[in-house]
């Protein structure tokens, strides 16, 4: 993380804020440190978008231990906490997951992860917005009856409704898009779930870099060629989920925090939501940079 782009967003966060914002620039260097020794793709190229993703996947991890289970607490909250604990935990171990094959040039491989991946994020924004349906989720395990629940609730078609559901109760215009863009993606990679012949073959070569009319066999993952691509695709979803989840955790009638986080965990969530905010902007600030070099380029 360059020091000048960490103050930058910093100044602009406290002042929108009107407080001083509580992650501090060593927090960061802490946070990308402990990840950066298995999880490193050595291209300067890729380094903001790499950064990216693994502060995401720091901030899923803060999320699942603020999840923790603690004494004097009902049955019936420890497992809404489970069940949260569980995908957040899931969502940050594919971050890196995701990082590691995109490393290694396994394209197809990164696709069917990322398909993963949006599946993930729509169910934990479901099960937050709606208790009912988070509890017929824990309820599977007991039941057995996986296959059966899946079909009524969980499917990509009932969890797409459950927020057009949720979306229209905020009533604003401006993300009236947001179902056709999940469909869209969750269609394109779910031809990498399903094994469609052409992405099969599509991903078996990759483009020459060095002259673009040729193609190069990625068997084993020799060429990591599409890891900008790859790390866009996550960092857009993560944006969207990070931003959608802190837009329902802010409504008290649907997330109440002292209920779900105990007093030994406030500290953690604080810091995984003031983290989930400087990285948003962080994304914003790298899109931005991107749009202008290329206008630069036109």
């Amino acid at each position: 993380m360059r020091k000048k782009m960490y103050h930058k967003i910093y100044k602009d966060l406290s002042q929108k804020m009107n407080k001083e914002f509580i992650i501090k620039y060593k927090n960061l260097k802490e946070y990308i440190s402990f990840l950066k020794e298995n999880y490193h793709i050595n291209k300067k190229e890729y380094e903001d978008l790499e950064e990216i993703s693994k502060l995401y996947s720091v901030r899923w991890g803060l999320l699942a231990m603020s999840f923790f289970n603690e004494e004097g607490i009902t049955e019936e909250i420890q497992h809404y906490k489970v069940v949260y604990e569980s995908i957040t935990s899931t969502l940050a171990n594919n971050c890196l997951a995701i990082l590691e094959l995109a490393k290694l040039g396994l394209d197809f491989q990164c696709n069917v992860l990322t398909r993963n991946t949006y599946e993930l994020c729509f169910l934990l924004l479901v099960v937050l917005i709606d208790k009912e349906k988070c509890m017929e989720y824990f309820d599977t395990a007991r039941k057995g009856n996986e296959y059966e629940i899946w079909s009524k609730n969980f499917r990509f078609k009932k969890l797409n409704e459950r927020l057009e559901e949720y979306e229209k109760t905020l009533g604003k215009k401006e993300i009236s898009f947001l179902s056709d863009w999940r469909k869209k993606q969750y269609s394109y990679y779910s031809g990498y779930m399903h094994n469609d012949f052409f992405k099969c073959r599509f991903k078996s070569y990759v483009v020459d870099q060095e002259n673009k009319e040729n193609l190069k066999f990625n068997l084993w993952g020799r060429y990591n060629d599409m890891i900008n691509q790859t790390l866009e695709q996550l960092t857009d979803l993560m944006f969207f989920t990070s931003k959608y989840l802190l837009k329902i955790v802010s409504n008290k009638e649907i997330f109440d925090k002292r209920t779900f986080i105990g007093e030994n965990e406030r500290k953690i969530w604080n810091e995984s939501n003031s983290l989930a905010i400087f990285i948003d902007e962080l994304y914003i600030e790298y899109k931005l940079q991107m749009e202008k070099q290329e206008n630069v380029s036109m």
